[in-house]
């Protein structure tokens, strides 16, 4: 009997390993660029925040900026999702003028040129600036991706996200607390 048991889960691990393998197969890697977690959770974050009123028609738009990568995966991950009633729609930023067109701006290179305009113009737009650099918190981005122990974490600026006019839900901040 216990030899059967044995035997079963077993098979059972195996069929797991082959599942995740086969469907998933990203789940083992340790790129430190997959794109695909950065994209499922930018799209979480759809969900923590609330835009001014007059953003609230058309598409919702995420540019992503400099990186053809990441905006691949995140076209691909972010394919017909919504937030609320609004279509999620992923935009390549090449042009600074772009930014004012977005709700939230992806900018996932450590260096990326022109953050300081690039910034600006999304602070005089209500767009949400997300990074992945040292510094960028102190720097005027809104939220900033890194990597602890394998993990990818977020660090948030509260008062930055404030004077653009986008309104933090208090879940989030407990979860952002509860991660420290």
């Amino acid at each position: 009997m216990l030899d059967r048991l044995k035997n079963k889960s077993w098979k059972c691990i195996v069929g797991i390993l082959t599942f995740l393998v086969c469907f998933f197969p990203n789940v083992f890697s340790s790129q430190p660029n997959n794109f695909d977690n950065h994209s499922q959770l930018i799209y979480f974050l759809t969900r923590c925040f609330e835009w001014p009123p007059q953003t609230k028609t058309g598409d919702f738009t995420i540019g992503v900026y400099n990186n053809d990568p990441a905006f691949e995966s995140m076209s691909r991950v972010l394919a017909d999702k919504r937030k609320e009633r609004q279509q999620i729609q992923i935009k390549k930023i090449e042009r600074i003028e772009d930014v004012k067109l977005c709700h939230m701006l992806y900018l996932p290179d450590a260096n990326t040129p022109n953050f300081e305009i690039l910034n600006q113009q999304a602070k005089n737009s209500s767009t949400l600036v997300i990074t992945e650099r040292p510094n960028a918190l102190a720097e005027g981005s809104c939220l900033n991706f890194y990597t602890l122990n394998g993990k990818l974490r977020i660090e948030l600026n509260a008062s930055e996200i404030e004077t653009r006019e986008i309104i933090i839900h208090s879940d989030f901040i407990k979860f952002i607390e509860q991660r420290e």
